[in-house]
């Protein structure tokens, strides 16, 4: 997203104003759709990846490993 029109929109936020995003996108020489997205990134905080734990293909083999080299490496 480019930075120019993140400003542009935050500007409008800060002042409680609703954009006109046909004009900011004349202004900023982009795509109306683009300014939209800004604004929609701006308006709503982003959301919190959550990491799925998932079994390793080796879990099933790592007693075997661990008796073979004698050494608990995992």
């Amino acid at each position: 997203m480019r930075k120019d029109v993140r400003e542009g929109v935050r500007k409008f936020m800060n002042d409680g104003i609703k954009p006109n995003f046909a004009a900011l996108a004349r202004q900023y020489g982009c795509d109306y759709r683009t300014v939209k997205a800004a604004y929609e990134s701006e308006a709503q905080p982003p959301k919190e990846k959550v990491r799925v734990k998932r079994e390793s293909k080796l879990d099933e083999f790592k007693p075997i490993i661990r008796d073979k080299q004698g050494v608990f490496l995992f």
